[in-house]
């Protein structure tokens, strides 16, 4: 696959990175925590065609692999290890490339968070933006598939998940689905958990990565109007066949009423992001306890 190494360099600058001084094709961010530089990541297009990336200070690099930018999947775990410093998760805290045994291969775990007394804490997954990692979501929400198999890592785990995010036209759509492990450590295993009469229910997204958000906390950060995203025609799409996709499941054949009734949702929280200034929090979400 060929490098196309202005569209790298175009999204580095997308992600906050600058040229350094002195330097030719070499790429600077400084990682920044309550106010304060904590970190600085550089990748080096001399080093190497597809950029070779200089982390910082995590605690462990596992592999050389992924640093680089010669797969989409590598500039989302690039983007993510920063969201992670920024959000309060401190670099010695955070694996890149963990090995993991699964059965008899060896597998590696892009992104691993401990604990600060270091324990294994939440292990993340980069996928590319889309079908790729709407199809790792699907499988983990039914405690299936190669991220939920990451649990055999450490049963310390509290949440795994998969991360992505789109990058272009100047903005990062980030997205990620993070679940609790704690099904998983009730029947002993993602593999016994299906098993049982709950299989059929799915994991919920309970786990949210970001600078307004506590570290290391499981309760949701109550979301205000400036922490909204556009909706687009991706992000729609997957709503409206993640909804008929409901109606199947529970045999729903009243679908005119249904639809009218999501309606009536979509047009009361249009309403609450209008009416809500942007310090205050958004009335119309949903909340799993913490915040002001």
């Amino acid at each position: 696959m060929s490098i196309n190494k202005d569209l790298l360099k175009e999204q580095l600058l997308i992600l906050g990175f600058t040229p350094v001084d002195g330097e030719v094709n070499v790429y600077s961010r400084k990682l920044i925590f309550n106010n304060k530089v904590v970190d600085t990541v550089t990748v080096d297009f001399n080093a190497k065609s597809a950029g070779q990336i200089n982390w910082g200070n995590p605690k462990t690099v596992g592999r050389l692999t992924s640093s680089d930018l010669s797969k989409p999947e590598y500039m989302v775990q690039l983007y993510w290890y920063i969201r992670l410093v920024e959000s309060g998760y401190s670099p010695e805290n955070i694996a890149i490339e963990q090995p993991v045994q699964l059965g008899h291969k060896d597998g590696f775990i892009d992104l691993v968070v401990f604990t600060p007394d270091d324990k294994p804490f939440m292990a993340l997954d980069a996928k590319n933006y889309g079908t790729e990692a709407n199809k790792y979501t699907k499988a983990l929400k039914a405690s299936q598939g190669q991220v939920a198999s990451y649990y055999r890592f450490s049963t310390n785990l509290e949440y795994i998940g998969v991360i992505s995010a789109k990058i272009d036209h100047n903005s990062v759509e980030p997205s990620s689905y993070i679940v609790s492990t704690t099904q998983w450590k009730k029947y002993g295993s993602p593999e016994e958990y299906t098993k049982t009469l709950e299989n059929n229910l799915t994991l919920p997204n309970v786990f949210r990565i970001a600078p307004n958000a506590v570290p290391y906390n499981e309760k949701n950060y109550l979301l205000k109007p400036t922490d909204l995203i556009d909706l687009n025609e991706d992000t729609a799409s997957q709503m409206f066949h993640g909804f008929l996709t409901i109606l199947r499941k529970h045999g729903i054949s009243d679908k005119t009423n249904a639809f009218n009734k999501v309606l009536n949702l979509f047009i009361a929280k249009i309403v609450d992001e209008f009416n809500t200034p942007d310090d205050k929090a958004l009335s119309f979400q949903n909340y799993m306890g913490g915040g002001e």
